[in-house]
């Protein structure tokens, strides 16, 4: 598997870290530093992760959430379960201490809102979750934290937000602003290019009642690059309108809209094949 920019970035530290040490004289530290990145260094890593126990931690959260996780993931060439297993070691190691946070003014909580939800099944170290689950029993870890979470899963769903943000980019006062003052879902989307389902999590997030349900509700999936040129060659073949595309492929109509248009794709005025009549 190639190398993700992330990973070249990662193997450029540390030959960075491995030249100041030569610089300072360190020499052994150098050379230990720098044999990460031989084989010998990669064998030791594999025996030293070699008793890892894989345990399923499902996190239940917003369909739309978890794709966003899924998709920046494979975006970085990062794994998630990886990035769980990080987090707990993280907790265990007292580095990582999240803040509780209003969960509807956050992107960590669920309640309040009608997205759909489903579970994203992560696979972590047993021996690194039966030690995180021990600290979140003790007094000492609750008074340092200044909030009890539910669960692990929790704070590990919190570490993937620190990872990946999901409404970065957004400008979130200004759409709320822009949402009670008459913009659609729909609208926001297009002056953040940002999914439709994004949005509506972000607005709901933040105590807003959404107008137009159907337009911003599917099941916050995204498009595969298969399936885009397949939305593409039914709507300019076949002759598909975009509402039945949007049903067949399961995403809203907004994101076959913004696909069409992301490509260049000059969209029908008139329904296609297929769509319902008025």
């Amino acid at each position: 598997m190639p190398l993700s920019p992330k990973d070249r970035r990662t193997m450029d530290t540390i030959k960075s870290a491995a030249a100041r040490l030569e610089q300072q004289g360190q020499e052994g530290e150098a050379a230990t530093v720098a044999s990460m990145l031989t084989p010998a260094g990669a064998a030791f890593i594999t025996r030293l992760y070699a008793e890892r126990e894989p345990v399923s931690m499902p996190i239940y959260m917003p369909i739309a959430e978890k794709e966003h996780f899924v998709q920046a993931a494979k975006g970085t060439g990062d794994v998630l379960s990886t990035i769980g297993d990080q987090a707990l070691h993280e907790l265990i190691e007292g580095t990582f201490r999240p803040e509780s946070s209003d969960s509807l003014a956050t992107p960590y909580g669920t309640g309040g809102t009608t997205e759909q939800r489903g579970n994203l099944n992560l696979t972590v170290d047993k021996r690194l979750k039966a030690r995180a689950d021990a600290l979140l029993k003790t007094k000492a870890f609750i008074d340092e934290l200044g909030w009890k979470p539910r669960a692990v899963s929790t704070l590990v769903r919190r570490y993937l937000h620190e990872q990946f943000p999901m409404f970065e980019g957004l400008n979130v006062a200004e759409a709320v602003e822009a949402y009670e003052g008459g913009a659609s879902v729909a609208d926001l989307a297009d002056r953040y290019k940002a999914d439709a389902d994004v949005i509506a999590l972000m607005l709901e997030r933040n105590g807003l009642a959404l107008r137009e349900k159907n337009e911003a509700r599917t099941s916050g999936r995204s498009l595969s690059a298969k399936e885009k040129k397949e939305v593409i060659r039914r709507y300019t073949e076949d002759s598909e309108g975009t509402n039945v595309l949007a049903e067949v492929f399961g995403v809203s109509s907004r994101t076959v809209i913004r696909l069409l248009d992301d490509a260049g794709i000059a969209r029908r005025q008139t329904r296609g094949k297929g769509s319902p009549s008025s």
